[in-house]
């Protein structure tokens, strides 16, 4: 199993819940937290593993978050505001529900035309907050968007009642683009498609759906679609191409290289343990929905030969070499003389990593 650094992500005190909202590529947790006693709170935080819970303001009772972007802004759950870094709040149109912000700023969302009693796809224009609504039949959820401007969701059409007088629904799973939407197609076989993430490669996942049936599904940039069997559930993706899930098994993390390598669990069990968010860094938010009151964790890959930056399983005069070669330089997150951090820049961290592990034979 793979190697991780493991912080424990509590819940607030008199709390019960923890929902994951959004994780980004600082390492910032957006959650949402609640009892359900009498006494109903629902707080929002943004958690790091440094400083713990931060309280993020609101001038309404229930407090909850919907998404994070690398910026470090954060959307308030009814699409009302942007908390942004500073502290401050940035009011949204109150006419629309914004769902998701992606890197740039750019918000997406639905609005309600009580003309056809339908919700409709929205989409911010660059990083403001003038809004373009789509027009497409059907209702509406937003559930993804990335830095192209490409948002993932879902319509339902009501189809009317049955004969056992329930509500019917047909499901689709859609890409929102500001020039129209566009239909997900399941794997064969199976009735609908239900993305929940997407990269900036345009890879997707989420799930394959027919009756009772789920499958995991991963929508490759050129449509394709990969299944995972029943019962296995895909919940984001990073643009490394790392997908993370649960399956009968565990939680996991996917590649199209490796396919499924299982998480090692925080608790030594795997009952209610779902890996729900995975950022740029390789790093891991899972949930444990079995405790009481629940915990998240966050899961920080350890480098196979910490202070190697050569790949040679030793750390000596080559891997010094390796770092002042490319001193100074961006690489991939993670790779070559990218030894600390984890923020894809090669500098003096990275050569104290050398210093750190000199003299190890990571090979015996």
């Amino acid at each position: 199993l793979p190697r991780y650094e493991i912080d424990l992500i509590p819940v607030l005190p008199l709390l019960e819940y923890i929902n994951i909202n959004g994780f980004n590529n600082r390492g910032e947790v957006l959650i949402t937290q609640l009892n359900a006693g009498p006494n109903l709170q629902i707080i929002a935080t943004i958690w790091t593993a440094d400083a713990g819970h931060r309280l993020l303001p609101s001038d309404i009772q229930y407090n909850s978050g919907s998404d994070l972007n690398d910026l470090g802004q954060a959307l308030e759950g009814g699409g009302g505001w942007i908390w942004e870094p500073d502290g401050s709040m940035t009011p949204l149109p109150s006419q629309y529900w914004i769902q998701q912000i992606n890197n740039t700023g750019q918000l997406f969302g639905v609005g309600w035309d009580a003309d056809t009693g339908h919700y409709f796809p929205v989409i911010s224009q660059g990083g403001g907050t003038t809004i373009v609504p789509i027009s497409a039949p059907g209702d509406y959820r937003v559930h993804d968007a990335n830095d192209l401007g490409v948002a993932i969701g879902s319509r339902y059409l009501y189809l009317g009642h049955g004969a056992d007088g329930e509500p019917l629904y047909e499901y689709e799973g859609l890409r929102v683009t500001s020039s129209g939407v566009s239909t997900l197609d399941p794997l064969p076989g199976m009735q609908y498609a239900l993305p929940y993430a997407m990269n900036n490669a345009g890879m997707i996942v989420g799930t394959s759906v027919q009756g009772d049936t789920r499958s995991g599904t991963v929508w490759l940039s050129d449509g394709t679609a990969i299944g995972m069997g029943a019962d296995y559930y895909l919940y984001d993706i990073n643009d490394l191409g790392q997908a993370v899930g649960s399956g009968p098994d565990g939680p996991f993390v996917w590649t199209s290289a490796d396919g499924v390598q299982l998480i090692p669990s925080p608790t030594g069990t795997i009952d209610l343990l779902y890996a729900l968010k995975i950022n740029d860094h390789s790093q891991i938010v899972l949930v444990d929905a079995s405790a009481f009151p629940q915990v998240g964790y966050l899961l920080t890959p350890i480098p196979d030969c910490p202070g190697d930056a050569n790949g040679d399983n030793r750390v000596d005069v080559d891997d010094i070499e390796a770092v002042l070669s490319a001193w100074a330089s961006v690489v991939p997150v993670g790779t070559g003389a990218d030894l600390a951090g984890l923020d894809g820049y090669v500098n003096i961290d990275d050569l104290n990593a050398v210093l750190s592990g000199w003299g190890s034979d990571c090979s015996e």
